[in-house]
């Protein structure tokens, strides 16, 4: 996944698609037990923002963000 946001010509690419429309997994793919497929899920998502673009990124802040410190 972190290859396929990197390589997208823009923020509008299908790539975007499943994960703007649900981006409550994010929560599951950061969180999973297993270090390695966490480690891939967290370099997905750090693509995933840089790339998407703002609508990811107001998108994934509104379901990561606790408003606690």
């Amino acid at each position: 996944m972190a290859k396929e946001f990197a390589t997208s010509p823009d923020e509008g690419a299908p790539c975007f698609r499943p994960w703007l429309n649900d981006p409550t997994v994010w929560k599951k793919i950061v969180t999973d037990t297993n270090a390695v497929a966490q480690e891939a899920g967290l370099a997905a998502l750090s693509n995933f923002i840089e790339f998407g673009g703002q609508n990811a990124a107001l998108k994934y802040h509104q379901h990561s963000s606790t408003g606690k410190c």
